[in-house]
């Protein structure tokens, strides 16, 4: 199986290095699934980041409650969302846009986001027309920590054929997220060689969500919590992924 590492090392330590204590509470992350069988030529990746004061992940503990709504908060993701060729991946087309975080999933032992939400769908005009897409029109939403790609009337994309929407099932997924406090901090710490721990998850062949504490790619260290299963929405927003293709 062919693996495609987006982020060099050197990419990835300059992305950590502008996580500064002045970015409170911030959260930056990158994706990479395959679209699936119905467009088995079709991949995309992206990046997001938004900023989450601590308030919000001490409001989850106080109320005992993992998700805290944010529908009436000004808080925003900024995401970038490109198609490739999954053989080719120089062919690509790319659109960026905001999309307002409407629910977050905190873990409350480890203190640690697992999960966001947006609600509304968007749907980028800039990726109409991709050849690699089969010319298919596509909306994009974060559920539950998944970032959801759904091809609109799939494979027909007349607005008024019978033609159904089709979701990604989102093959390869593997992502891992690192949440800073309001003090710039890791909220996991670090592993023995001093690089920040960050929460893993990856999709199983039953469909379930495996989380794991790990560091970056390079680093030398995972950290396992085996008993951290959960279903498919519960997905975490990342930092780096380590993608894997089929041959």
């Amino acid at each position: 199986m062919n693996k495609h590492r987006l982020p060099s090392l050197a990419a990835l330590a300059l992305a950590c290095a502008s996580l500064g204590p002045a970015q409170a509470g911030v959260v930056v992350g990158s994706y990479d699934p395959q679209f699936g069988p119905t467009l088995p030529e079709l991949s995309y990746r992206g990046s997001f980041s938004f900023n989450l004061p601590d308030s919000w992940v001490d409001y989850a503990l106080s109320h005992n409650n993992d998700f805290v709504d944010l529908t009436g908060e000004n808080i925003w993701a900024s995401v970038n969302l490109t198609l490739f060729e999954t053989a080719n991946p120089a062919n690509a087309v790319s659109a960026s846009f905001n999309m307002h975080v409407d629910l977050v999933e905190i873990d409350r032992t480890l203190l640690h986001l697992r999960s966001w939400s947006s609600f509304s769908a968007v749907t980028p005009n800039q990726l109409n027309g991709f050849a690699a897409a089969n010319f298919n029109q596509f909306s994009f939403q974060y559920d539950y920590g998944l970032p959801q790609l759904t091809c609109l009337h799939c494979n027909d994309p007349d607005p008024s054929s019978s033609a159904e929407d089709v979701q990604a099932d989102l093959l390869g997924f593997d992502q891992l997220v690192f949440h800073r406090d309001d003090a710039g901090q890791g909220r996991l710490g670090k592993d023995g060689n001093g690089h920040d721990l960050g929460l893993r998850s990856t999709i199983n062949d039953q469909g379930l969500v495996v989380y794991s504490q790990a560091a970056a790619p390079g680093s030398g260290q995972q950290v396992p919590e085996p008993d951290s299963l959960y279903l498919a929405l519960g997905a975490v927003a990342a930092l780096l992924l380590i993608p894997r293709r089929r041959p």
